[in-house]
């Protein structure tokens, strides 16, 4: 489990996030919706242990991670984070993206190839091994994002924005990958989005951000019947 206790981080005068508190379980789709600006990719980067909080603590399996004085470094969170931009290397075909990954979690040479091909067919890629990032649509790089996270065997992948440069059938697809890696490879999935649609196809359940701040964090079925306040109708569109 992941837990989240009494996070707070500023950058200047601007504090990103305010007392923020949650958890996120093996198993459990967490989407976090909020208006631009609200602090959710920050929390993300903070999970990741690529930005170090101003107070509070972050545990990820009963291990304290990050403090405002102690900070365990990415590759030893066991999470994997995708970045809005995917961060792809142009210079890298897609077997090598997944390969760079691999050999560190102790494969032998034999292993590499088989593991790197079962990784691809996970996410619908196999057979485009050979091809670099720029030889993929849109929505194969996002799944190639995914592939080279996963294939550091996380136990939480985190995302950021994953359907926002996708059109509404990329998007299906792309939904029912995230389902499907829940499902099969048990692994806790959490999601950035400002777009309740995408929110309410994938999330078990939802935090709603604003200001900095998790306003109300619960079951889907519960918020969308029993919003906060007016932000949250309208944001989750239940006032016109």
């Amino acid at each position: 489990m992941i837990m989240i206790k009494n996070l707070i981080k500023c950058f200047g005068d601007v504090k990103a996030l305010d007392v923020v508190n949650f958890e996120c379980k093996l198993d459990e789709i967490i989407v976090i919706v909020g208006s631009s600006g609200c602090g959710k990719t920050t929390l993300l980067r903070l999970i990741a242990g690529l930005e170090t909080p101003d107070e509070g603590e972050i545990q990820i399996e009963d291990m304290i991670v990050s403090t405002s004085r102690h900070c365990i470094e990415p590759r030893k969170r066991e999470v994997a984070l995708v970045f809005q931009d995917l961060a792809l290397w142009p210079h890298m075909t897609v077997k090598e993206h997944i390969k760079f990954v691999l050999p560190s979690h102790g494969l032998t040479k034999e292993d590499i190839q088989p593991a790197t091909e079962s990784i691809l067919s996970d996410v619908n890629l196999r057979g485009y091994g050979n091809r670099y990032p720029h030889e993929l649509s849109g929505g194969e790089q996002q799944r190639l994002a995914i592939a080279r996270a996963i294939a550091s065997k996380p136990k939480y992948l985190l995302l950021d924005e994953p359907f926002s440069s996708l059109d509404s059938i990329l998007k299906e697809n792309l939904l029912m990958l995230m389902l499907k890696l829940k499902k099969e490879k048990f692994i806790g999935l959490l999601c950035v989005t400002h777009n309740i649609d995408e929110a309410n196809g994938l999330a078990d359940r939802l935090a709603v951000m604003q200001g900095g701040r998790i306003i109300q964090f619960g079951s889907k079925e519960y918020i969308m019947n029993n919003p906060k306040n007016e932000f949250v109708s309208r944001l989750l569109k239940l006032i016109r």
